[in-house]
């Protein structure tokens, strides 16, 4: 994608604190479904406020996750997580594993 219309895709407000990696996740899929707390919701859609790549996503760890094992997402779009690499290596050496 050219750096153009990546530029456009960013400036939407319904992506906005998205993490970094969030429109590698959805290639080829075309839709997202982003579910907020009423206060995020509006801070995104409803406010002037710039919202950095990422900030909604770690508030959401803050408040229902566990910041210990947060793992902030590289400004690499392209490089998956450790844990993704891990997840999709295990799930390739036993294929048949549902856990």
């Amino acid at each position: 994608m050219s750096e153009d219309f990546m530029k456009a895709i960013w400036s939407r407000r319904e992506v906005q604190g998205m993490r970094a990696t969030a429109l590698v996740s959805v290639k080829g899929l075309m839709t997202t479904l982003r579910v907020l707390p009423e206060d995020l919701y509006d801070r995104v859609m409803n406010s002037d406020e710039s919202v950095p790549k990422g900030t909604v996503f770690e508030e959401i760890v803050n408040r229902f996750g566990t910041p210990e094992s947060y793992e902030k997402a590289s400004n690499d779009a392209g490089r998956p997580s450790r844990e993704v690499t891990r997840i999709v290596k295990r799930k390739m050496d036993r294929p048949n594993d549902r856990s």
